[in-house]
């Protein structure tokens, strides 16, 4: 496995709007992942958390700072740049689950290696029917997500983000619809498909069971790494 981080942030800032209106997001994160490495970033909402993602996945830009993931300048990409990079290095999982509503499970899932045209149709059927059934919803293939529960759909999120093998995985808080027993078979999967792959985990989270799981626990604060509450 490389010794390259995976991902690494330096000096990152982030700032919103002007005058009294200003709001901090980022003050001078630096923050480094190791290949393989399950990480959860944890924080009080308005923290930075998903300032921080955001900009790690190149869907916001820093105001000053380095963003490397996955051997990619990630700051100085081009929008177009970004997308594409996004399409083949990274997945995400977000609160909304974004699945297609006019797809079922299945193809929500299969569209990624599609997209992808690495694998010939009967690898695709196999490898989605193997994440599926590794997340307890297989019988659901043939839904429509809206004839599944938000737990259900968030599962069908995952193995969407899962199932092309990608080098680092960015959730925003992946187990928030999730009850015990089920986040915790989730976090199996992430753990299992993150070991097998070198896939690096960053998951950022109010789940004590996300941090108890996790490699290490990164926790953000007034917009920094470990930062102070503002006076």
């Amino acid at each position: 496995m490389s010794t390259k981080p995976a991902i690494a942030v330096a000096g990152l800032t982030r700032t919103y709007g002007s005058g009294d209106a200003q709001v901090h997001a980022l003050r001078g994160v630096d923050f480094i992942a190791t290949p393989g490495e399950f990480v959860a970033l944890t924080g009080p909402s308005g923290s930075g958390k998903t300032t921080l993602l955001n900009c790690l996945l190149g869907l916001d830009r820093g105001d000053s700072g380095t963003i490397e993931v996955a051997g990619t300048a990630v700051d100085q990409l081009t929008y177009e740049q970004a997308v594409e990079w996004r399409r083949t290095k990274v997945a995400i999982v977000f609160q909304a689950t974004g699945l297609i509503p006019h797809l079922t499970g299945e193809e929500n899932v299969d569209m990624v290696l599609r997209i992808r045209a690495a694998m010939d149709r009967s690898e695709r059927q196999s490898r989605v029917a193997e994440i599926l059934d590794a997340l307890g919803v297989g019988e659901l293939s043939e839904h429509l997500p809206e004839e599944m529960s938000g737990g259900q759909r968030q599962r069908f999120a995952i193995a969407r983000a899962l199932v092309a093998e990608p080098t680092i995985l960015v959730a925003d808080e992946p187990t928030g619809e999730l009850d015990s027993d089920t986040a915790q078979d989730v976090l199996g999967v992430l753990r299992s498909e993150s070991e097998r792959l070198g896939t690096t985990l960053l998951i950022a989270t109010h789940d004590r069971l996300v941090a108890t799981e996790a490699d290490r626990v990164v926790t953000m604060r007034n917009g920094q790494i470990g930062g102070a509450d503002p006076q």
